[in-house]
């Protein structure tokens, strides 16, 4: 809904969830960063700093993994239907 608007903000998206799916889900709607909850301090910081700093993009070892996986097979996209407290 941001991306929509247009406001220019920048979205990093921390979860527990590492679920090749959802973060598919994410990065196609155009996310900054993806981390998970457990990541290291450093990491966070070094997202932050990259994101904040003028970088579009922070990918860590997960995304990237997932992204090289499902290149590997060929898939496009994925479609998930979430709730509103869910995209919150």
């Amino acid at each position: 809904e941001l991306r929509v608007r247009n406001l220019g903000q920048k979205v990093i998206v921390l979860t527990n969830y590492n679920e090749d799916c959802l973060i598919l889900h994410f990065l196609n709607s155009g996310v900054n960063a993806f981390l998970l909850k457990n990541c290291e301090p450093s990491e966070l910081e070094r997202c932050l700093e990259e994101v904040i700093g003028g970088d579009e993009t922070y990918f860590n070892e997960i995304v990237t993994g997932v992204v090289k996986k499902r290149l590997s097979r060929n898939e496009k996209s994925v479609n998930l239907n979430f709730s509103p407290r869910e995209y919150q």
